[in-house]
C-alpha cells in the first residue's frame, strides 16, 4: 500500500493489535520497511511506524506508555542530523491523563 503511493514513513494509530507478524507488515506497508509497535492494550490504542529501510536509517528508538519516538537518518544525506519522530495515541481514562501528560513532557 504504502510503496504504491511512494511513501517513505507511514504511522498509524489505534491498530487495535498486539503483535504484527512480518506478513501483516508487508500487506500494510511493503516488503522494503521496517517497524516499531506500541502494542494495543485490549481492544484499544496501539501505535505502529514504519520506514523504507532503502530511505531511513533508524538509529534510536524509545517506547513509552502512549508514544513511540523514533530517530531516523536519511540514508541520501548522513550529515544532516536526522529527524525525530514521536507518535501519540492519548488515553480515554481520566486518570491516565496525569501520565500522559508527563510522558509528552519528557519526550518534548
Amino acid at each position: 500500500m504504502a510503496a504504491l503511493e511512494h511513501i517513505s514513513v507511514v504511522c498509524l494509530q489505534e491498530t487495535k493489535v498486539t503483535g504484527f507478524s512480518v506478513s501483516m507488515i508487508n500487506e500494510l506497508f511493503g516488503n522494503n520497511f521496517d517497524y516499531f509497535h506500541l502494542p494495543s492494550v485490549g481492544a484499544s490504542g496501539g501505535i505502529a511506524v514504519g520506514w523504507q529501510r532503502d530511505v531511513w536509517l533508524d538509529t534510536q528508538q524509545a517506547l513509552g506508555l502512549f508514544s513511540v519516538t523514533l530517530h531516523l537518518q536519511p540514508l541520501n544525506q548522513p550529515d544532516n542530523g536526522g529527524s525525530w519522530l514521536t507518535v501519540v495515541y492519548g488515553p480515554t481514562n481520566d486518570a491516565l491523563k496525569g501520565d500522559f501528560l508527563t510522558e509528552l513532557d519528557w519526550r518534548g
